[in-house]
């Protein structure tokens, strides 16, 4: 105990001998290794919900393809010749195909259009501050997932893409600290890709930042 007293008396005095501009400096520098690791840490636990929510989305996907499969197939039968069984085993895979469409939902995956989109990418732009937009850039879109086949016959089934945004900004730590907080207050549905920043001329830096969306074609 006597000595973590020392040491802290000792630091204490350490920091005590520094000039005013040094303690601001060493201020800074914390307040960057403890934002750079808040933000590291969402950044992770993001990516593995992400990862959660698309395995969810493909399994969902291939089984409402089987669904619909089936639909297909006995409506056709009953063109053929009409049955009161197969009507009703196609009511109730009707039922199960609307229950996953609310799973869906559910899971969390919000899918955007293309005017959401550009809703976005305004707030995206309106809530920098004092920051100097540098570039912004659309990333090629990825399909998440690709139409399947039955019967040498691609199915109709919707295919859902992830749209990707890149921004960049020009200024200081403060001044990205204070725009993340802004974008973070306002509970924009997105996925954050990658957060960075690279000093440029002290203290002016580059903040970069990657978003993504799920969206239909």
């Amino acid at each position: 105990m006597n000595y973590i007293l020392k040491a802290i008396t000792k630091t204490c005095a350490i920091i005590d001998s520094y000039t005013t501009r040094e303690r601001f400096l060493l201020l800074l520098t914390l307040m960057v290794t403890i934002i750079s690791f808040w933000y590291t840490q969402y950044y992770q636990i993001k990516q593995q919900q992400i990862t959660v929510l698309t395995n969810q989305l493909e399994a969902q996907q291939k089984t409402i393809v089987t669904m619909e499969s089936l639909i297909a197939q006995n409506r056709k039968n009953m063109l053929q010749g009409p049955n009161t069984i197969v009507k009703q085993k196609i009511d109730h895979l009707t039922a199960q195909n609307s229950m996953l469409d609310k799973l869906l939902a559910k899971s969390g995956i919000v899918l955007h259009n293309n005017k959401q989109r550009d809703k976005i990418e305004a707030t995206l732009i309106k809530h920098k501050g004092d920051l100097e937009l540098y570039s912004i850039k659309q990333l090629p879109k990825k399909l998440l997932l690709k139409a399947q086949e039955t019967n040498n016959e691609e199915k109709t089934t919707p295919k859902f893409y992830k749209y990707q945004l890149k921004l960049q900004f020009l200024g200081s730590y403060l001044e990205s600290f204070v725009y993340l907080n802004k974008l973070k207050k306002s509970n924009l549905q997105l996925h954050w890709e990658k957060l960075s920043f690279k000093i440029t001329n002290h203290p002016t830096g580059v903040l970069t930042i990657i978003v993504s969306s799920v969206g239909l074609q």
